[in-house]
């Protein structure tokens, strides 16, 4: 029985060595004569079976993107073949991308810190009919134009070109014969979302032909488009609802009493708050210096109506605190005493209409009822039209800028 089973591992073992030897001398026969830097036949077309987007990153800086994909391709090599029967039944090969011929792709719009040229390291296939399966993964890096106008709701629509330019049309032609896939796994928690802030989507592969001055044929292109969309769920607190506050919080300048010195530390906090925030986004900007963001825009349009609105508030403060040699013009009573009681002043309006009866006799005629007459009593009546007047000219400012913040909520909607 030992002796049985010994006979048995001896044969295996022999004809395993007989196998390899095989494999060695047919590849040597097939590969005796072979160049692989030149075209096998005349008319080579190439059959794009694989494209699998595996892993991406956005390089926002540089304006690139980097992909790690597997393109699957084949084709016939008619001399790679050979009749299994008389090389030990083999009727499968491998070889090193290196030894036989491959495309020579490179990639036509290479970001310029990058090779062009792809180079891989994954194994051929050929089978005894000659049919080459060859299905590199690589990391193709290639320039894509931002344009940030949407950001944090911006999207992409990148394009790797990939052609071969010792061959033109004639000579090498590509058949498209796949459906993308996108396998995100490494970059997926375990309910399969996705951990970081691009989603890729909408995945193409096309052929088009393109032709140069250089050269009389045309070439073939591959070109691999994809779309980028930034998922940035938490933007909407770290950048929108900051600007959302800063356009409502100035409103709250013109809603503080026009001779309270809190007017101006609120604007110049508004200010501040601005100013920083446009500071802060100095790197968003400087990656697309030709597309300034919505939301920028909107941050700098708050840092201009903030300014605009303390050159303001330093107005309506000095026309109330100032000390003032009479009351408000006479043309100016009857107006200012209608608009405030329409514009819901009355506090200020009972305020003046208490200590002064010059309004009395504004809207009744030559019935006159004079108040104390005294210096400080005169005094107060006047300081206390010059605060209703304040109070107006705030009140019609709010109404403005109210105005103006409800025309740039339309404006910016497509990024709130």
């Amino acid at each position: 029985m030992y002796l049985l089973l010994l006979l048995m591992l001896i044969f295996q073992e022999a004809n395993g060595i007989s196998t390899s030897d095989a494999a060695r001398q047919l590849k040597k026969k097939l590969t005796d004569g072979y160049y692989e830097d030149t075209l096998p036949s005349e008319q080579m077309k190439v059959e794009i079976n694989t494209f699998s987007i595996l892993d991406f990153t956005m390089n926002e800086r540089d304006h690139s993107v980097e992909i790690y994909a597997a393109v699957g391709m084949s084709w016939t090599d008619p001399k790679l073949t050979w009749n299994p029967s008389e090389h030990s039944g083999i009727n499968k090969l491998g070889y090193k991308p290196w030894k036989v011929w491959s495309p020579d792709f490179a990639v036509e719009n290479v970001n310029r810190r990058y090779d062009k040229f792809l180079w891989s390291y994954d194994p051929i296939q050929v089978t005894s009919d000659g049919k080459v399966t060859y299905t590199p993964v690589e990391f193709y890096r290639y320039t894509c134009l931002f344009d940030m106008t949407y950001w944090p709701h911006d999207t992409h629509n990148c394009s790797l070109v990939i052609k071969s330019w010792n061959h033109g049309k004639e000579n090498l032609d590509f058949d498209i014969k796949v459906t993308p896939t996108i396998d995100l796994t490494t970059r997926s928690t375990a309910t399969g979302e996705n951990i970081k802030d691009w989603d890729i989507s909408n995945v193409q592969v096309t052929k088009t032909t393109s032709k140069y001055p250089c050269c009389t044929d045309p070439f073939t292109d591959l070109r691999f488009s994809m779309i980028f969309t930034r998922r940035g769920p938490a933007f909407t607190w770290t950048v929108k609802v900051p600007v959302v506050c800063l356009v409502l919080l100035t409103m709250g300048i013109f809603l503080l009493p026009p001779d309270a010195g809190e007017k101006f530390m609120l604007g110049g906090f508004i200010f501040f708050i601005a100013g920083l925030f446009l500071a802060t986004t100095v790197q968003i900007i400087s990656a697309s210096p030709s597309h300034t963001p919505l939301l920028v825009q909107m941050a700098a349009q708050q840092l201009l109506l903030s300014a605009l609105s303390m050159l303001l508030t330093i107005g309506v403060f000095r026309i109330s605190k100032t000390p003032h040699s009479t009351g408000i013009p006479a043309f100016l009573k009857g107006p200012t005493l209608g608009l405030s009681r329409l514009l819901l002043l009355g506090n200020y309006t009972d305020l003046v209409s208490s200590s002064h009866k010059s309004f009395t006799w504004t809207l009744q005629g030559d019935q006159v009822e004079l108040a104390d007459d005294s210096p400080a009593a005169i005094r107060e009546r006047e300081r206390c039209e010059w605060v209703l007047l304040g109070a107006l000219i705030d009140r019609l400012l709010f109404i403005l800028y109210m105005a103006i913040a409800l025309i740039s909520f339309i404006r910016f909607s497509s990024v709130l």
